[in-house]
Parts: structure tokens; sequence; C-alpha cells
């Protein structure tokens, strides 16, 4: 994965998992296990937490994170 580091991130599937890479910001993750499916979601999620300010890292398919506002400066 290219996630924004300064390199890049190996990440190797556990077997009965399929990883399939449509576009440059979808990877459609498939397997007979739904645990499995769900472990494996959770290990690459965690590869790129989430930024609730800028709202970037990686996300599901269909989830809006609602950003915070930053610090504002008081006159």
């Amino acid at each position: 994965f290219s996630l924004g580091f300064s390199h890049s991130i190996e990440f190797n599937a556990p077997n009965g998992i399929k990883l399939e890479v449509e576009a440059q910001t979808k990877v459609f993750v498939e397997g007979i296990d739904k645990e499995l499916v769900g472990r494996t979601c959770s290990n690459i999620i965690k590869l790129r937490k989430r930024d609730v300010y800028k709202g970037k890292g990686i996300y599901f398919s269909g989830e809006h994170i609602k950003k915070k506002p930053g610090k504002s400066i008081k006159k």
C-alpha cells in the first residue's frame, strides 16, 4: 500500500482471503470465513488511522466521518 508515508507498506493477506484492487482508492476483501474477512479489514484500517480533522485515512465504503473543527483564533 502507498498510504502517504515516506515508505510503502506491505500487507500479506492470510490464507483464504482474496484482495482485489479496483482503483487506486478501492480495495475489495473477499473470503469464505466472515470473521477472517472482518479481521483482515480491521488490520488494513489500522495501517492508516483516521484523522478526524483532515478526513484522511482508510474507511469502509459508505462510511462518513464528521470532521471536527480546528482551533480558531479569538479576537
